[in-house]
This record gives structure tokens, sequence and C-alpha cells, in this order.
């Protein structure tokens, strides 16, 4: 797709919707998260979604934030592995249609990064400027959340569809940030 996206466009940001998240069988299985890949697949047949980001967890076999490094989790989205995958829900015929990006986060061994676009280089505020900015995925009280803290300081009017959002916690972290801060929430 090759034009430039008009405002009613939406812009969907799809934060690491990967194997180990988002399927039963995965490292780190969000509860809930195969309901949410549900409601993004289904999104993803909206005509109006023109455009796509997929963040993804990218971590080196020894990661610090692996419980057998010292850190807190398992291992989990390890570079180039079945469980560092895109969930292949999201695989949809005419994905050809979609301008789409990836964004690869937790690659250095010694740094936890929740968050996408902690500091966005000149092409990625192009992007997240371009149509209606919509927000989903997994996990939404850590890499979610502080991907959205992080698009806000591009994208203030950035929303959420919370449909397509699974949390650790429940929703808690999430919804308590989008209530104090009036973020909307998308419908569709």
């Amino acid at each position: 797709m090759n034009h430039s996206p008009a405002p009613t466009d939406i812009h969907l940001v799809i934060v690491d919707v990967q194997h180990d998240f988002a399927h039963p069988t995965g490292a780190l299985f969000v509860p809930g998260a195969e309901q949410a890949v549900e409601n993004i697949a289904q999104l993803l047949h909206d005509p109006r979604v023109t455009q796509l980001t997929f963040t993804l967890d990218w971590h080196p076999y020894d990661h610090s934030s692996f419980a057998d490094q010292g850190g807190t989790w398992p291992r989990h989205c390890v570079q180039y592995s079945k469980g560092a995958s895109l969930h292949e829900s999201l695989w949809v015929e005419n994905f050809d249609r979609f301008t789409t990006h990836f964004v690869r986060k937790g690659q250095q061994q010694a740094c936890e990064e929740y968050g996408a676009f902690a500091a966005p280089t000149d092409e990625q505020r192009e992007w997240l400027q371009q149509g209606r900015l919509v927000i989903c995925g997994i996990a939404g009280d850590y890499c979610v959340l502080e991907t959205l803290k992080n698009i806000r300081s591009v994208r203030p009017d950035v929303e959420v569809f919370t449909a397509g959002v699974a949390s650790i916690d429940g929703g808690t972290a999430l919804n308590a940030y989008l209530s104090d801060n009036r973020i909307p929430v998308f419908t569709h």
C-alpha cells in the first residue's frame, strides 16, 4: 500500500502478540490472551485498518530478565525461537494490503525494555503520526502500558483497544492509567 493514510484510517499498534505470551503452551502465557488475539484478528478485517506496527519482545538467550540469569521472568521470546514468533492468527488474508512495521525490543542482554518507542527514531515518529492511532496487545500491565506511555509523548490522542488486551493483573494497572489520563477506549 503506497498511499498516504487518511485521518480516518486506523494505524494499529499491536504489542507483543507472540507465541510465548499468547499461546497456552507459551513460556509466559497471559490469561485472556486467546480472546484478545481473536478480537485483534477480527479488527484486522476492518477496511479502515490500513497500517500495522508490531512490537516484538526479542531477547538474547541469556537476557538479564530471565530467572536463570537473576531476573524475574521465565525464559521467553528468545530471538528466532518459536516463542518469539508472531501469533499465527494475525496473519490474515490480504495481509499485503497493510503498511506494516516491526519494532524489536529487549535485545540488549543487560537491559529490561517493557515498552517500545522509549526513544523513537525520526522514522518511527513519522509512522506514529499517521492515521487514527490505536494500541492493543499483551501484557496490558507491562508492555502495552509502557508502550502506551512512550507513544503518548508523540501522539497524546492515542486510543486503546481494550478488547484486544490481555493483562497479567486482569487489567487493573492499564485501566487505572486509562482512567487517570482520560485515554479513550477504541471500539469498532
